[in-house]
């Protein structure tokens, strides 16, 4: 058991050090939250750096964002106590899954089905990869607008740029669900101004589920039936 108190850099070194000798890692956490009051939760890290820590609260099925702080706005908790309990496998594994450029939507229905196919006990599905919407060229959006739907609705990390009549959203480890709601969102929102959409494209996505509760070749199977590459698994995360 491992425990860390109050420290982000801290609880990502030692979560890699320990996925890389294939040691399952539990962890249990107790946050500060944004909107006051403390959380305790238990669950997997999904992805980490040594400013952010992207949460899947497994009881509740959330996920959250835990940072340093709260001066990114997309931070929703900071660490109180990071506890770490290791188990030679807890039964939870990663698929990685490259998903092809190119409609956004078509990106997310096979993303979507990607989910969706593994019949498992646990399951959490986010994404990775750059999309850019492309709008009506004399048309203008406030990024601060923009910025407050991706606060809303995407739970993981990511990074939006508003240049001449593009937006271009980078996401890491974020949550499927959360980028579905914040695309359909962003669409209401500019229908709403007037502003045409010319177009939403996908490049560089892929996928992470986390599961536990099924093999890993059959996981495998069933995503390669559907026509994507599984690119790597973590047998233990």
């Amino acid at each position: 058991m491992f425990d860390i108190r109050g420290s982000v850099t801290g609880a990502s070194a030692t979560y890699y050090r320990l996925v890389s000798n294939n040691i399952s890692v539990l962890a249990s956490v107790s946050v500060a939250r944004v909107e006051g009051g403390y959380l305790n939760a238990t669950g997997k890290i999904v992805y980490a750096t040594d400013s952010f820590i992207v949460f899947y609260d497994i009881p509740r099925g959330n996920t959250f964002l835990i940072g340093q702080d709260f001066t990114n706005p997309a931070v929703s908790a900071i660490p109180v106590r990071i506890t770490y309990r290791v188990s030679e496998d807890d039964g939870f594994r990663k698929f990685f899954i490259r998903i092809p450029d190119g409609d956004a939507g078509n990106m997310l229905s096979m993303a979507r089905a990607a989910c969706n196919s593994i019949k498992t006990l646990e399951k959490a599905c986010y994404l990775t990869g750059i999309i850019d919407v492309w709008y009506k060229s004399n048309s203008s959006v406030a990024s601060s607008l923009i910025n407050s739907l991706a606060v809303k609705d995407i739970q993981g990390i990511f990074d939006i740029e508003t240049v001449g009549n593009e937006i271009t959203l980078k996401i890491r480890s974020a949550s499927l669900d959360g980028v579905v709601m914040f695309l359909s969102d962003l669409n209401k929102m500019l229908a709403q101004q007037g502003i045409e959409v010319r177009g939403i494209y996908a490049v560089e996505t892929s996928e992470i589920i986390i599961e536990r509760g099924v093999g890993s070749n059959d996981a495998i199977s069933v995503i390669r039936n559907l026509g994507l590459e599984v690119v790597g698994v973590q047998e233990r995360c």
